[in-house]
């Protein structure tokens, strides 16, 4: 029975025929993924998830492991009646399945991690159209990880089905993943999306990763927000940060209004000093650069006022502007330090992190909080 059914198989990849112009939906046929080290029953209840996945895009008609096993009796049959896979016999089974191509695949492990391979290939000439591999560590990752690897496969056969996704997150820096794959980072441009349903995730270290199934319709733009929650430890560590610009910040701005206030008073009391001086250098008759005077008269007391007032000048104007450089400053870490209490709100809240499966066997929701 399984050499038989290898055989048909092998015979419908070689030969089946293209999806006819009259056709609305191209036609796939997903053949039993191999199973490398993996349990056999894990791996066909992934090779129904590959069926489903396919399915949920609808714009295919995909043809099932149930399916192909009753064609594959079909073929028993034939043969039991005289058919030894002569040319109209395999037009028969072509004919029966009229795929344009087919996925296959494995599911293998190699030391603690699972390792997905699809392969799409054409029905005519046997050639591999696309193939995607993954590799994930647990093995309930496993649902979700060949779902988003289906939808890649076959994403060059969506061409004419493409749609945009507008997303705009709370955070920046942040990840986005589109089926799996990193599709770039916060912000984001305009995304050109395959048709049909994908899985949405924006990760960012410190938040809970925003997870969501989207549908893409053709021509028409999806717009998507998604609101990131941090997490507790993001929260305290946060309002540390927060905590310390803001106080170097004042810190700064402090010192330097006291400079400044230090520079403009220097100036008015040196200001006076210099007016007493110029008044006493009059009255001496004294030389202001030479400190020469008239006969008898002692202007070197005169010249060293000078010359403290001029270094007292120097000293007054040099701290005012340090004093301006540190209100700047200030006020910089002020403008682009963490803005203090901004996730206040979620202090209170509970942390949860939800994650959605969708499989052949339902829909699973796993919920993880903690306090």
């Amino acid at each position: 029975m399984k050499t038989r059914l290898a055989i048909a198989i092998s015979l419908m990849v070689c030969v089946a025929p293209a999806t006819s112009a009259a056709t609305e939906r191209t036609k796939l046929a997903v053949l039993d993924l191999k199973d490398k080290g993996v349990d056999k029953e894990l791996v066909q209840s992934l090779t129904d998830v590959v069926t489903a996945a396919l399915n949920r895009l609808e714009v295919f008609d995909v043809i099932s492991r149930d399916e192909i096993l009753r064609i594959v009796e079909f073929e028993q049959q034939k043969q039991l009646l005289g058919c030894d896979s002569e040319s109209a016999c395999l037009a028969e089974i072509g004919g029966a399945l009229g795929v344009r191509a087919l996925v296959t695949g494995s599911v293998g492990r190699v030391g603690t991690s699972y390792i997905i391979h699809l392969v799409l290939t054409d029905a005519q000439t046997a050639v591999a159209l696309a193939r995607e591999q993954r590799e994930v560590a647990k093995v309930e990752e496993l649902t979700l990880a060949i779902e988003g690897s289906t939808r890649f496969l076959v994403r060059h056969l969506l061409a004419g089905q493409q749609g945009d996704l507008v997303l705009t997150a709370s955070e920046l820096g942040a990840d986005v993943e589109i089926d799996g794959r990193i599709a770039g980072v916060t912000p984001i441009a305009r995304q050109t999306v395959s048709g049909g349903p994908h899985t949405l995730r924006v990760i960012k270290t410190g938040f809970v990763t925003w997870a969501k199934d989207i549908e893409i319709k053709r021509g028409e733009p999806l717009l998507v927000e998604a609101k990131l929650v941090p997490s507790l430890e993001f929260i305290r560590g946060y309002d540390q940060r927060a905590t310390t610009w803001r106080l170097l910040s004042y810190t700064s701005a402090g010192i330097g209004l006291a400079a400044v206030s230090f520079g403009v008073g220097g100036w008015l009391w040196n200001g006076r000093r210099a007016s007493d001086y110029e008044r006493d250098l009059t009255a001496a008759h004294c030389r202001k650069d030479s400190g020469v005077g008239l006969p008898g008269t002692d202007c070197s007391a005169l010249q060293s006022r000078r010359d403290a007032i001029r270094r007292f000048d120097t000293v007054a104007q040099a701290v005012g502007w340090v004093g301006v450089l540190a209100i700047g400053t200030g006020a910089y870490l002020f403008a682009q330090g963490p803005t203090p209490g901004l996730y206040e709100q979620y202090k209170g809240e509970t942390e949860v992190a939800v994650s959605v499966l969708l499989g052949a066997g339902g829909v699973q929701m796993n919920v993880h909080s903690s306090f």
